[in-house]
């Protein structure tokens, strides 16, 4: 508890009655000055050990002794932040510079300066489009579509005007109002931005044993009725032929590639290259397949499982493909399986089936 104040007067000691005359009349004592407890507290601890407990001016224990000694980092951190409150700048906080620089390097996905932001606006602004036109002709209002899709009226309204973005959950309400179903799928473009790094080299090594008599094409797009690339084709101008390539590291799914591959070569004439492959006062060539597979344990074992299908989907012999297209005569023999050996970044077009393979033979 607090000592209690000193007295405004002092207590004279009592006079005896024969000296009263000459006794001084009690007088005020000075107003003492008031006290400052926190500086008393500090001057009283200032020669105390360090590690004890310290108050501060308000009278709370100092952080020093109730918390442990925090990191670098942060003192560093505190310092700048201190140092940032007073009219010199030039101290920036360390946490502050991490943020802004960290906030500088990631762009969110819905800024409409990134690509995937722009995608998204324009799907907004098509979906609320497409929920306007459906909604007009059934004859409902905003207001109704909202009640029976239990969904806020304003909510639509801006979902509409491509505003907001709906959840699938709010979109097939919509759907089920208006009677309409929701669909969402992927349609494939330029192909994924991460390849197969040993589809290059692999390319590259077929390229360079191909016989000049073949016209070489690289990454030829199609659209219709498959969209996607062509890894490359190869193409004779006299034969009339040419030959949709495909080239797998490995296969995951055969059944997916086997009919990826024929849809991409059904799709060939839909590419922009083929007026080049077949010129309008000709008769359009013919089109066959080639696979091209890197000579792997998987891809090996994959061959020795399902020969029958591969054999079926790739008649011809190993060795007679390689020889079409080494070759300035022989004559291409139709759908067929190349292997490709790599080494490091270098690649090898084998011109039989490897050790064990009995597909192609």
């Amino acid at each position: 508890m607090p000592r209690a104040a000193a007295p405004l007067l002092r207590a004279a000691a009592p006079c005896p009655p024969s000296r009263r005359a000459a006794c001084p009349e009690p007088q005020a004592a000075a107003a003492s000055p008031p006290v400052d407890r926190g500086s008393t507290i500090r001057a009283r601890t200032s020669n105390l050990d360090p590690a004890r407990p310290s108050l501060s001016t308000d009278g709370q224990h100092s952080r020093s002794w109730l918390h442990p000694q925090p990191l670098h980092d942060e003192i560093v951190d505190r310092r700048s932040t201190e140092r940032d409150a007073t009219p010199d700048k030039r101290l920036v906080s360390v946490e502050w510079l991490t943020r802004s620089v960290s906030r500088s390097r990631t762009t969110p996905r819905a800024s409409p300066r990134t690509a995937t932001g722009r995608t998204a606006a324009e799907l907004r602004r098509r979906i609320g489009l497409e929920i306007r036109r459906l909604r007009v002709d059934a004859g409902l209002s905003i207001r109704t579509l909202a009640f029976e899709a239990h969904i806020d009226p304003s909510y639509l309204a801006l979902v509409e005007a491509g505003a907001r973005e709906a959840s699938l959950a709010v979109l097939a309400a919509i759907g089920a109002v208006l009677g309409a179903d929701l669909s969402v799928r992927f349609f494939p473009t330029t192909g994924p931005r991460i390849h197969d790094r040993f589809q290059a080299p692999i390319i590259e090594a077929l390229f360079g044993v191909t016989h000049p008599r073949w016209k070489r094409l690289p990454e030829i797009p199609v659209i219709r009725p498959a969209r996607g690339f062509i890894d490359a084709v190869l193409a004779e101008p006299v034969a009339r032929v040419a030959v949709a390539t495909e080239v797998h590291s490995q296969i995951e799914r055969l059944e997916q590639q086997l009919r990826w591959a024929v849809d991409k070569a059904q799709s060939l004439p839909s590419s922009a290259e083929w007026s080049v492959l077949a010129p309008a006062d000709e008769p359009p060539p013919r089109i066959s397949r080639l696979l091209v597979l890197r000579s792997t344990a998987d891809t090996r074992a994959v061959a020795r499982q399902f020969e029958a299908t591969l054999a079926a989907a790739y008649p011809a012999r190993t060795g007679d493909a390689f020889a079409a297209l080494t070759t300035p005569h022989a004559a291409w023999p139709g759908a067929a399986v190349l292997w490709a050996r790599t080494v490091g970044p270098h690649a090898t077009i084998l011109s039989r089936p490897p050790r064990g393979i009995s597909l192609g033979r």
